[in-house]
């Protein structure tokens, strides 16, 4: 991986709450909608550190990855609000696209058509995009398929997410479809996640997972290959949880730390569907200090922040995770007004050993300042709303 320091540096600014660089720190705003083109005359292939400010920028930063450059090695810092739709209708995207469908940045779709995954460093600065609308095969999310990769600072705001299956498996998630032996960071989804089943009758039941942050958490890498992040990054003091996934400078185990989901998360098909607040599936790594305040649904499954409506016919939603088979969770908060609501849907039974470690809420421990206490320095007290993120714009 050419010129590692840049890795090294985002990773310990983005845990360590340092001052991030001062191309990375500047708060342009920007309200024009995306024009639906893609931009990739900021990227020459001769730097490790690439701003980009516009959706068309962004969705150049798509169309790469696409054409096989994996960004391995580069970091990309977002440095201005991107608004990919007109966002005045967005709750009736599920039935009604808007103007613009945006691609995920890195795809996973089997043997046949390759991997084409994310493997950069991607820096959002407590940016927001707003008006994502994706409806995509086995993948979905900003990003599509992670590995190797560092995603922080990212706002997801008022929007849509689906994925569905055509006799494969189906992934949906705010900020990414499939996380492997990757880390993401103080990031929060807003959209709704929707992941379906095939609508034929072969491979039907073959499972469907939807996750506010991710559709799906492993260690396991598809490629077989270790992800370094630079020889010097194990001697640096950082955050316990990232800690844990860093040894001798590699990417050893996938994690989702300090991120927010507050949006409905859904997966529907013929059989084995799995829905979690912060991810549809962990089979490996750690989840840890993350809050889901969004709805989770399964069929009839319903819950609502304010209590109206929670209806609960199914098992295999979580308040954090769906299907759990070996992550490590830890400080991992989950609001239910229903007292048979749980912060894991299904735990398999094959030899799995694990204890549902999550904490439910109450909406007076929601709005609480204690509750940011307990989530540390990533999160603010705001009185009268629930916590937010100290690095949102």
């Amino acid at each position: 991986m050419k010129k590692v320091l840049s890795i090294i540096l985002v990773l310990v600014m983005t845990v360590s709450s340092l001052a991030i660089p001062a191309s990375a720190a500047t708060t342009k705003k920007t309200t024009a909608v995306w024009n639906g083109k893609s931009d990739t005359s900021w990227y020459d292939g001769k730097s490790d550190t690439y701003d980009i400010s516009t959706a068309e920028q962004l969705a150049g930063l798509s169309k790469l990855v696409a054409d096989d450059n994996s960004m391995a090695g580069v970091v990309i810092n977002l440095t201005a609000d991107i608004v990919l739709n007109d966002t005045s209708n967005w709750k009736d995207w599920s039935s009604k696209a808007p103007a613009n469908k945006w691609i995920p940045i890195g795809r996973s779709d089997g043997n046949a058509m390759g991997y084409m995954p994310f493997a950069g460093v991607f820096n959002g600065n407590g940016h927001s995009i707003s008006g994502l609308y994706v409806k995509s095969k086995r993948t979905a999310g900003l990003f599509g398929y992670v590995y190797g990769s560092i995603i922080t600072g990212v706002i997801i705001k008022n929007g849509v997410v689906i994925s569905y299956r055509d006799r494969n498996y189906s992934y949906a998630g705010g900020i990414a479809g499939i996380v492997e032996t990757s880390i993401i960071d103080e990031c929060e989804n807003r959209a709704n996640i929707y992941a379906y089943g095939c609508l034929g009758e072969d491979y039907a039941y073959d499972p469907t997972y939807a996750g506010g942050i991710a559709g799906a958490i492993s260690t396991e890498n598809m490629s077989g290959e270790l992800i370094w992040i630079g020889a010097a990054a194990a001697g640096i003091i950082i955050n316990p949880a990232i800690g844990a996934a860093v040894d001798g400078g590699i990417i050893k185990s996938s994690t989702i730390t300090n991120c927010i989901n507050a949006g409905k998360v859904s997966a529907k098909g013929h059989g084995n569907e799995y829905a979690g607040g912060i991810s549809g599936m962990a089979t490996a790594g750690m989840i840890t200090n993350s809050l889901n305040l969004g709805g989770g649904y399964i069929g009839d499954i319903s819950i609502s922040l304010k209590g109206v409506e929670e209806k609960i016919k199914m098992n295999n939603y979580g308040g954090i995770v769906g299907q759990l088979e070996g992550c490590k969770l830890s400080k991992c908060y989950y609001y239910s007004s229903n007292s048979s609501g749980k912060g894991v849907g299904y735990i398999p039974p094959s030899g799995y050993t694990i204890t549902d470690t999550t904490i439910k809420l109450t909406y007076k421990q929601v709005m609480s300042a204690e509750l940011v206490k307990k989530l540390g320095g990533s999160f603010v007290y705001v009185k009268g709303d629930r916590p937010k993120l100290a690095i949102m714009k």
